[in-house]
């Protein structure tokens, strides 16, 4: 009895054994690899979440200090707007002063200043709290409209509270200044207690009419409070999205602007759990640095918004915070349902390996061992994808984060990751006390292999070398293709000035060897800019910039030219662009004039023509050297304007010395190859001609060779108008190019010029006298006139004299001079004949 119940315990032990200890290996087994996913999901989600509040942070910061950038330069700009607007309007009513002068001439004196002072009186601006006031230059206040008991009094004593004589200071600059100037003085405002005074800028400018000088005035805090209003609704009103909320907060914690209008005008205590102490004892932190924080919004006080994370950064001069922020909550909803989806999954495969667990139960008596085996087996392919999975979702990841980094054509990183690798570099060049060098490299032409041997060519070419590039790298070396044709090293282990110099040797030498590539054979060129760390900037923005710079100065002296960044190229960049503003309103200014170099008949010794010249002064700039602003004109198309000017100068500036008539006296007049291109170009020449009533064969337009050299079929056409309509047409700067002889074939040329450097070795150089007796034959056999500039001896004189050359210019006789000179010293009576 005993033993067969020993043997029904041990029937059922065999029977249900391996079946519980099966279920119960599969249960462990599945446990724990439901566990194991559940946590690699839990990390993949925290990643995914701590990136995307990186990012975004990192968003706002840079919104923040955009918006920092803006105010600051508003703020800048308040001064300079300032004086524009109020030299502006001092204009304005000293033009209405005038026509109103102007109209009633024949009326008394003190009738025409009524009439002025009844017109201006009125006169409102700025909100209304500008006007203009008159003063006679003595001091006497003749109007001023906000203290009319002032009218009629002598003020030239008048003092601030500092004691400054700040009438007489302001009639003293005027004095000074060419009749106008700008003046900052303190004064009582009105509404405001008379012994206060606020600070006030203003601008004066002389009537000479009456002795008076008209001025106005406005008060640097109501100019500087109307920029902070406007710039307050432009936040306001800025457009942002659902999530992200721009503020400015003053000092006392006060919202000043919001994107909802109902937290403007709020303390931050009464929405937020933010202490506004913060915003009183750290602005001056806070302008240095910003800094993030996080907090909860309250909506009652029940109840608190989810948590938001803002940047806040202080601008000190006005005693603002400025913040924006975002809900660090909004992307919890998606992470939470990426959770449930993945939990969702464990469970439902789960469930299945149960159900087999289950099903195996009825078989394992007689197949336990082989359905326990399957049953292993199989979970163990089940754990084996669930980790391909895993491992391909990070590989996936890998690869997205290597394309968001990298160029998809040569597979160099890109702009995006250079400043990381830059920075990382600075990093490492401060800790080993080493140089950091910013390669910038441009390759010469690199269009020309697209345009001839197609794009797919191109690609490869740029592919092949940028590995070629890699292979230069250094341990610590990096580069990445910035654009097109254009990449940057950062090699920033550099000791010595040699290791740099073999490197840019080691570059061009790449580029000069012989790709084959679809059967052809293709090299190129390039240029190069250089930047250092730590001279030229310690940030990566400063270094590419500057790099940028020298690498277009570097294409300005030819393919393979290699240039670095120095002061001295900041400067000439800083003074080009000075150049170029200053220039833009030159003609408006009436700064370019025109002089005139006399051209005198070797046979009878009579000026007989003469070259017009430009001139340009400028109160900043001084006198500008023609050769840099007709450089700058031509670069930025402003010559079309100042050629036409010159050209209309001279032909009224002739024709007033000297009338239409057999023995006039002619004018050679230089013309560009823009303008000589432009659109209308003869037109124009032919209509201010006409207006001014001078005989076009009196003109000759010199051009140089450097027009045909690209535009011949082009520039013929256009010649050979100009030369039917009556003009006469001069190459300048003969025999110093290599096809001036070839031009005189087919080209209506009336006039060759010798160049200068001809001229000046005449006297001791075969080679220059030869080409000039030369060139004297070559004129005769074409019947062209011969101008020879640049003769500044008697010696040279006499041997083209003998060479029969027909025309001289030169400091022998004369430098350039005004109009009024040139009248006087050769027009006026008979005294033509040259000394």
């Amino acid at each position: 009895m005993g033993t067969n119940i020993n043997d029904a315990k041990l029937v059922k032990l065999i029977k249900f054994a391996p079946t519980l200890m099966i279920l119960t290996f599969a249960v462990a087994v599945n446990s724990m690899i439901l566990l194991s996913n559940k946590e690699k999901s839990q990390q993949s989600i925290e990643s995914l979440e701590n990136d995307i509040i990186a990012t975004q942070k990192q968003q706002i910061q840079s919104q923040v200090n955009q918006a920092i950038d803006y105010i600051e330069y508003r703020y800048q700009s308040v001064i300079p707007q300032l004086k524009k607007q109020s030299k502006q309007r001092v204009y304005e009513a000293i033009e209405i002063a005038e026509n109103i002068y102007q109209k009633n001439r024949d009326k008394p004196d003190d009738v025409i200043k009524s009439m002025i002072i009844n017109a201006l009186r009125p006169i409102r601006y700025a909100e209304k709290r500008g006007y203009f006031f008159i003063f006679q230059m003595d001091g006497m206040n003749v109007m001023h409209p906000l203290k009319t008991h002032l009218e009629g009094q002598q003020l030239i004593n008048a003092q601030d509270q500092k004691g400054t004589l700040i009438l007489k200071e302001h009639i003293d600059l005027i004095k000074n200044n060419q009749g106008e100037a700008f003046y900052q003085w303190q004064y009582q405002k009105p509404q405001q207690p008379i012994d206060i005074e606020f600070e006030k800028l203003g601008f004066g400018k002389y009537f000479a009419h009456f002795d008076w000088f008209i001025g106005t005035g406005e008060y640097l805090d109501d100019v500087e409070d109307d920029l902070k209003s406007e710039l307050t609704m432009w936040f306001n009103n800025a457009p942002q999205d659902n999530n992200t909320k721009f503020y400015i907060i003053n000092q006392e914690g006060r919202i000043i602007a919001h994107s909802s209008p109902e937290l403007r005008g709020k303390n931050i205590n009464e929405i937020s759990k933010l202490d506004a102490s913060l915003f009183q004892s750290d602005i001056d932190n806070l302008a240095n640095e910003g800094t993030h924080l996080t907090y909860d919004m309250t909506i009652s006080r029940l109840q608190t918004h989810p948590q938001r994370v803002s940047y806040i950064k202080a601008y000190p001069e006005w005693n603002w915070v400025l913040g924006t922020s975002f809900s660090a909550n909004i992307f919890n909803d998606y992470l939470e349902e990426k959770l449930n989806e993945l939990n969702q999954l464990n469970q439902k495969k789960f469930n299945n390996i149960l159900l087999l667990s289950v099903f195996s139960t009825l078989l394992i008596i007689i197949l336990s061992l082989v359905v326990s085996q399957m049953i292993i087996n199989r979970l163990n392919r089940f754990q084996a994808n669930l980790e391909e999975s895993f491992d391909a979702l990070q590989e996936n990841q890998l690869k997205m984060q290597h394309m968001a980094m990298h160029d998809n054509l040569t597979g160099l990183p890109n702009r995006a990751s250079l400043s990381k690798d830059i920075h990382e570099g600075i990093q490492f060049a401060k800790a080993e006390n080493t140089q950091l060098a910013i390669i910038f490299i441009d390759l010469f032409d690199f269009k020309k292999i697209n345009d001839l041997y197609g794009h797919s060519s191109g690609d490869k070419f740029l592919q092949i070398i940028s590995s070629k590039f890699e292979s230069l790298l250094g341990e610590h070396d990096s580069i990445a293709r910035f654009g097109g044709d254009e990449f940057i090293f950062c090699a920033p282990n550099i000791n010595q000035q040699q290791e740099l110099t073999d490197l840019l040797q080691r570059i061009q030498s790449i580029l000069r060897e012989k790709l084959i590539i679809d059967g052809k054979n293709l090299t190129a060129h390039c240029n190069i800019g250089i930047s250092i760390y730590p001279q030229d900037g310690d940030t990566p923005e400063s270094l590419i910039r500057k790099a940028d710079i020298v690498l277009n100065q570097s294409k300005k002296a030819g393919c393979d030219a290699i240039a670095y960044f120095s002061n001295e190229i900041s400067q000439k960049i800083q003074h080009d662009y000075l150049v170029e503003e200053e220039l833009r309103k030159a003609l408006k200014h009436n700064e370019i004039t025109v002089h005139y170099q006399p051209q005198i008949d070797t046979d009878s010794k009579r000026i007989v023509s003469v070259e017009a010249l430009a001139r340009w002064h400028n109160q900043k700039l001084g006198d500008v050297p023609p050769i840099k602003f007709i450089e700058t004109a031509e670069q930025t198309g402003l010559i079309i304007d100042i050629g036409l000017f010159i050209f209309k100068t001279t032909c009224k500036d002739i024709l007033s010395v000297s009338s239409n008539g057999h023995e006039a006296l002619c004018a050679s007049i230089n013309i560009s190859p823009k303008q000589l291109l432009c659109d209308g170009f003869v037109n124009s020449l032919i209509d201010v001609s006409d207006e001014v009533g001078i005989n076009r064969e009196r003109i000759t337009l010199e051009i140089t060779e450097n027009v045909f050299i690209d535009d011949v079929d082009q520039v013929t056409p256009i010649l050979d108008t100009l030369r039917n309509v009556g003009f006469g047409i001069s190459l300048d700067d003969f025999g110093t190019g290599y096809s001036s002889l070839s031009y005189l074939n087919f080209l209506p040329i009336t006039e060759i010029k010798i160049d200068r450097c001809f001229v000046e070795n005449i006297n001791h150089n075969s080679q220059s006298n030869a080409l000039i007796e030369a060139i004297m034959a070559i004129s005769q056999t074409f019947d062209i006139k011969v101008v020879a500039e640049g003769v500044e001896t008697l010696k040279q004189y006499q041997t083209l004299s003998a060479y029969k050359c027909h025309l001289i210019q030169g400091y022998y006789f004369d430098k350039p001079m005004p109009k009024s000179q040139l009248q006087q010293k050769y027009f006026s009576g008979d005294n033509v004949n040259v000394n």
